[in-house]
């Protein structure tokens, strides 16, 4: 009856798409989560020509489209003269809300090491290296992730007792860590050309952040989707400039009381906007009347 897919590898897609709507009744449905269409800018101009035709022919051969971000939705409906719907990742809350504090304080970061996200990562164990010195309170970076490690990066994320790459653990040992960590973090980087890829993205693992029950902890510039709508939400802590790192990691490592607070709000916010049953129920509802 529906035919849906993500826009990912839309090389692949467009062969399918044309003999769903050719030799079916199927309804075609497309999830965007990534603005693929603008970074076609940087192939050659052949290329670039012949996979823009390729992306806004799946565009105009889908009954539905949806957005993950509301950048992206803006975007991509003044590029194409089409009607985008939001869709949000839905949240499950198997974990209660953190009601007391570890020592040391705990920074999780769960997820890949892609985008110069590495970089950022690094000023974080620098800034809690310098606390763990200047302070009793000590904290501690733990950094989980299926990126293939270099040297460089064992160079700057390995600080004795105050970072450490862990690296790959399956996704329910994940949430348990999530669960126990202090904060968990959602990075990206400063640089230009790092933002003009992730800037409509919008991470999948922020919905992990937000469900885990702990502090989240966003770091990068501000005109990135998924950093615009991480600021926006009660409690979460935003750090957009790299000036700002040290400073504001050293403040938060000795605020026990704001840890869960900020904590409480993330889940509140979390229940209301990213309940899975409630999108489950609205994907349903949408399916249900293309159907018919």
């Amino acid at each position: 009856d529906i035919f849906y897919a993500h826009m990912n590898n839309f090389a692949i897609l467009l062969p399918i798409a044309r003999y769903i709507k050719k030799n079916t009744k199927s309804r075609f449905v497309l999830l965007l989560t990534d603005d693929l269409y603008n970074n076609l800018n940087k192939k050659s101009i052949l290329e670039r020509k012949k996979l823009k035709n390729e992306y806004k022919e799946i565009i105009q051969l889908a009954d539905k489209v949806y957005a993950i971000t509301r950048e992206l939705k803006k975007e991509y409906e003044k590029i194409f003269n089409i009607e985008i719907e939001l869709l949000y990742k839905g949240c499950n809350f198997e974990y209660s809300i953190k009601n007391k504090i570890n020592k040391p304080i705990t920074f999780i970061y769960a997820g890949n090491l892609l985008y110069g996200r590495d970089k950022t990562l690094s000023l974080v164990a620098k800034a809690i290296e310098k606390n763990n010195i200047n302070s009793s309170n000590k904290a501690m970076l733990e950094i989980y992730t299926s990126t293939n490690i270099n040297k460089e990066m064992v160079k700057k994320l390995n600080i004795p007792e105050s970072s450490e790459i862990k690296g790959k653990k399956d996704y329910d040992e994940i949430k348990k860590l999530m669960n126990r960590a202090e904060f968990n973090l959602h990075v990206e980087s400063f640089d230009k050309k790092e933002i003009e890829y992730v800037r409509y993205s919008f991470s999948t693992k922020i919905t992990d952040c937000l469900q885990s029950g702990s502090s989240v902890l966003a770091i990068g510039p501000r005109n990135i989707a998924s950093m615009e709508y991480l600021s926006n939400i009660p409690g979460v802590i935003t750090i957009n400039t790299i000036e700002n790192i040290d400073k504001k990691i050293e403040t938060i490592i000795n605020s026990d009381k704001i840890i869960l607070n900020n904590a409480k709000q993330i889940r509140n916010f979390a229940i209301k906007r990213h309940n899975i049953t409630k999108n489950q129920e609205r994907l349903r509802k949408d399916f249900f009347e293309m159907k018919s």
